[in-house]
């Protein structure tokens, strides 16, 4: 979302697996993965997260929920 990130960020791969492909092809709208940090650091026994990155997030989820509530354009 450039508007929470200062730029539209890159297409690309997600070398994981979610549910939100199933969703989606039942009429679900669905995000494949939206979450701060690093996908190597999660789900684990480190897992951790930057100050930072936690701040992106902060303000991708404001965004989302904004335009969610404000409803189809």
């Amino acid at each position: 979302l450039a508007e929470s990130r200062g730029a539209v960020p890159p297409d690309g791969f997600f070398p994981a697996t979610t549910d939100a492909t199933w969703f989606s092809e039942i009429g679900i709208p669905s995000l494949p993965a939206v979450g701060p940090g690093l996908l190597r650091y999660a789900h684990g026994a480190d897992e951790r997260i930057s100050a930072a990155a936690l701040e992106q997030a902060r303000a991708v989820y404001r965004v989302l929920a904004r335009r969610f509530c404000e409803g189809p354009a």
